[in-house]
């Protein structure tokens, strides 16, 4: 667990209004808002409504620059047209929409906090999590929502990096090397094996009827 020394309250956070839809729950937010306290490079990977995005750049230093990139931004652009978000706020933000896999992610860096909340499919995770290691400063941290999800937790496991759990769907590391270590042949067959696994999954699903586990 990464230590926290005060986290921001709940009420400090910026959510009224503005849909959970599959985003961050509060307890969450708050750690993900508190660690940004101190950050003045922040990358955001899946944006959804916001709520994430508002946050970082509300306890962020008033000098940061949040950037969050998704594919479709009109959720975010609902958000901010319907309610009144203080202009400071709106300013710090760097809106791209852009597909992750597609983002230059060296053009725009080096982070020194990046999130990682986008498409969990293992090839896009893995994608998403090699891009944005790679293109964080030393000591730059590194976080993953639902990393307990079967193609996020295959691709950080791909990624070699050692993995501790914040909050309840949390997992976050910190840059300590240059380098990730393993080889391509061991991730192209850890990600083959995912998706037999996770085809296996939903075929036993579909025959059962069964919509969720």
């Amino acid at each position: 667990m990464f230590p926290i020394a005060k986290v921001i309250p709940v009420d400090e956070l910026i959510t009224e209004g503005i849909p959970l839809g599959n985003g961050v729950e509060d307890r969450d937010l708050q750690i993900l808002a508190t660690l940004a306290r101190d950050r003045k490079r922040i990358l955001e990977i899946g944006t959804m409504y916001g709520r994430t995005t508002l946050n970082l750049a509300n306890a962020s230093p008033p000098d940061a620059v949040v950037t969050t990139v998704d594919i479709d931004m009109s959720n975010f652009r609902g958000v901010l047209e319907s309610r009144q978000i203080d202009p400071a706020i709106v300013a710090k933000i760097d809106i791209i929409e852009e597909d992750s896999r597609k983002f230059d992610f060296a053009a725009h860096g080096p982070w020194d906090y990046i999130f990682v909340d986008g498409w969990h499919s293992t090839d896009v995770a893995y994608a998403d999590s090699v891009n944005a290691y790679h293109n964080l400063v030393e000591g730059g941290i590194l976080v993953w929502h639902d990393f307990s999800d079967p193609g996020v937790c295959v691709a950080i496991n791909a990624l070699g990096v050692s993995l501790s759990q914040m909050g309840a769907y949390l997992g976050f590391t910190r840059k300590r090397a240059a380098k990730i270590h393993k080889k391509p042949a061991v991730i192209s067959r850890m990600l083959r094996r995912v998706a037999r696994d996770t085809n296996a999954l939903a075929a036993k699903i579909e025959e059962k009827g069964l919509h969720s586990l």
